[in-house]
C-alpha cells in the first residue's frame, strides 16, 4: 500500500495524539511510574521503529539511498521465506505486543 507523505503525515499524527493521550491517562494501575509508562510506549513502538532502522543502517551500508524503496522490511523478508501476507503481519503483531505485555509488568 503507497500512502505518499500525506498519509504518512496522518498516521503519524493520530499516533502522536494516541501516544500523549496515553501519557495523560495511563491504561496502567494508578501508581505507576512516569517510567514505566514510557517503557510501554517504548515497546508500542519497538517493532516499527526497530525495523525502519535497521532497514536505514542496511541501505547506507550498501551505499544506497536509506529512503529509496526495496522489500528489506521484516514483514517482506518473512514473506519472501515463504509466509503468507497475513501469516506475517500476525507474528509482527503478536511479538509486538508480547514486547508491550513483558515491558508493561515491569
Amino acid at each position: 500500500m503507497f500512502l505518499g507523505e500525506l498519509g504518512d503525515n496522518l498516521i503519524v499524527f493520530f499516533v502522536a495524539v494516541a501516544l500523549s493521550d496515553y501519557l495523560k491517562t495511563s491504561l496502567l494501575p494508578t501508581g505507576e511510574s512516569f517510567l514505566s509508562v514510557l517503557a510501554c510506549l517504548a515497546g508500542l513502538l519497538l517493532v516499527p521503529v526497530g525495523d525502519l532502522g535497521r532497514v536505514f543502517v542496511v541501505r547506507l551500508a550498501r551505499k544506497q539511498s536509506p529512503f529509496a524503496a526495496d522489500k528489506g522490511h521484516v514483514h517482506h523478508l518473512l514473506i519472501a521465506r515463504g509466509l503468507a501476507h497475513w501469516q506475517a503481519t500476525s507474528l509482527l503483531v503478536a511479538f509486538n505486543l508480547l514486547v508491550y505485555f513483558l515491558l508493561s509488568s515491569l
